[in-house]
């Protein structure tokens, strides 16, 4: 009997290998698709400028952001090396400079003078082996806690395909940007919460969160913003809960903490020199901005902002677009859809979850607050920093929703997890009745996963090659 059961786990364990290394290859496949067909990511010659002045002043530990120069172009010259030419204008991003310190590493870059030769197929594989190595993380992170409650390939494979999906996380992945290094940074960080949460509590957890939240917060300060707030919000949960400081007041927090203060003294060295903790082109190059004359400008009341905001932003959640090439399914709802439908589950998720935390039912529910809570956070920040820039200077951008690509696992996790929840109950010690009811619920679990696993594949990449044709530029 033993050998019998032994050998059925082994056939579930492989059953889940076989699954999730399926998403994985499709997912690196769509990866290197998109870095040949369609190329360029947002911002990839801003971030591709900053590299080459971390090049070209290698000792530089901090930039000095007015002094990055910014070029455009990116055009073939003779592979592997792509011409640019230099825009005199100052570099507008004011990321922190983790990621670029990591790709100046390959030598990529080589200005001369008003031109620069870049060669670009090292950079963008190096992060497509980035991205992947992040990806293999988030999904033994999902296989290692779906199991906990389910062993179903149904509902394992509704967390790994939520985890690959959404059309910009492999688009991102496929070229230069400091996204995929902040992705990685988040995957840790949520491991070491969840470990905490699992009464895992020891040195590998509290640098877990360390490590993450410092990869993530000196890769992109949104990311870092977000991570902040659900640390907040989790101190605060574990205050009220507890009442005491047994969060931080103890060893594990202590080892830790060098790794917090690194990160601090940098925001304060660039709060120091420039009055800001991530300067813009308002501090740092003031004429530069663009600022569209009033009478040119879009009229919009708050509400009708509000409408041009929210609607890009969630068209640039379920589709793809890089500055050059959009395809946002604005006439398609039916292949938006599932990409709402996982942000909106979380949310439920973290609803329930305040009950449920309270009650002490869950030992996940406040990874699931604290996510949502600073997620809305996040958001609505963004969009009074749009509000203001529409006001200030006629700016219509700032919407993008990539920037929360980021909490993708944990959206994927409550995907699954809520599925998965379906199919939990044995059927031991029940009458026939109840075993009835209990294998309805199965076969309806099962269905609806099956349709929704189906219903993402087709929305993602498989839509996308539907009409691509149609979109080329």
């Amino acid at each position: 009997m033993s050998e019998k059961i032994t050998k059925r786990e082994i056939a579930k364990e492989a059953k889940l290998f076989a699954i999730y290394g399926f998403v994985f290859v499709y997912f690196v496949f769509k990866m290197f698709y998109y870095m040949e067909q369609i190329w360029y990511v947002p911002d990839e010659e801003a971030h591709i400028s900053y590299v080459a002045y971390l090049e070209e002043y290698p000792d530089k530990i901090i930039p000095e952001f007015e002094n990055i120069t910014l070029y455009g172009g990116g055009v073939s010259r003779g592979e592997p090396r792509f011409w640019y030419f230099n825009e005199h204008k100052v570099c507008y991003l004011g990321h922190p400079p983790l990621y670029y310190h990591m790709m100046k590493l390959l030598n990529a870059t080589d200005p001369q003078g008003e031109e620069m030769f870049v060669d670009l197929y090292p950079l963008k594989l190096a992060n497509i082996v980035l991205t992947s190595f992040t990806m293999l993380i988030i999904l033994y992170f999902g296989y290692s806690r779906m199991k906990r409650f389910t062993m179903s390939g149904f509902y394992h494979s509704v967390f790994a395909v939520a985890a690959t999906s959404v059309p910009m996380l492999a688009l991102c992945g496929s070229g230069v940007t400091n996204d995929n290094l902040s992705n990685l940074g988040v995957i840790l960080f949520l491991i070491g919460v969840f470990r905490y949460y699992e009464e895992r509590i020891n040195y590998g957890t509290y640098f877990l969160v360390a490590l993450g939240f410092f990869i993530s917060i000196m890769s992109k300060l949104t990311t870092g913003e977000i991570l902040v707030l659900m640390l907040a919000v989790i101190f605060l949960a574990e205050l009220i809960r507890n009442r005491n400081l047994k969060l931080i007041a103890n060893r594990y927090f202590f080892a830790s903490l060098p790794i917090y203060l690194i990160a601090a003294a940098y925001f304060f060295i660039i709060l120091k020199n420039y009055g800001s903790i991530q300067p813009g082109l308002e501090v740092i190059a003031p004429n530069e901005l663009n600022i569209i004359p009033e009478e040119e400008r879009e009229v919009m009341s708050f509400f009708a902002y509000m409408e041009h905001f929210f609607k890009n932003f969630i068209y640039t959640w379920s589709g793809i677009y890089n500055g050059r090439f959009y395809m946002m399914k604005v006439f398609a709802p039916f292949v938006r859809y599932p990409f709402y439908f996982i942000v909106i589950l979380c949310f439920v998720r973290g609803i329930i979850g305040i009950v449920q935390w309270i009650r002490k039912k869950d030992i996940y529910d406040m990874v699931y607050i604290s996510a949502v809570i600073s997620l809305l956070i996040t958001i609505i920040t963004q969009f009074l920093n749009g509000y203001r820039g529409f006001i200030e200077r006629g700016y219509m951008g700032g919407y993008q929703a990539r920037y929360y690509l980021c909490m993708i696992p944990i959206l994927a996790f409550a995907c699954g997890e809520t599925f998965g929840r379906l199919d939990t109950e044995s059927e031991k010690t029940r009458s026939k009745g109840q075993r009835v009811l209990i294998w309805c619920r199965r076969i309806i679990g099962r269905a609806a996963a099956f349709a929704f696993v189906l219903w993402m594949l087709y929305s993602d990449f498989l839509y996308f090659l539907s009409i691509y044709k149609a979109y080329k530029w």
